[in-house]
């Protein structure tokens, strides 16, 4: 079976794609936005948005990087 973070990997490669949104259980947000971000895609998180505040950090940090919006 494959996983959320697999399948968002392979989707955020698609040059079709401008735009993401993470619905996903909390725990795997932080891997998926900054996977998206990594990919040049702006991104929809809902709330809870991470875990921790410094995951929320490391998220916003990748998002800057890249001037994706998130």
């Amino acid at each position: 079976m494959t996983s959320l973070v697999t399948t968002m990997k392979q989707t955020v490669k698609r040059e079709d794609i401008d735009f993401v949104w993470i619905g996903a259980p909390t725990y795997i947000h932080k891997e998926m936005v900054i996977e998206a971000a990594k990919a040049g895609k702006h991104i929809l998180c809902e709330k809870s948005c991470a875990l921790t505040y410094c995951d929320c950090l490391e998220m916003l940090a990748a998002a800057n990087k890249t001037g994706v919006v998130h």
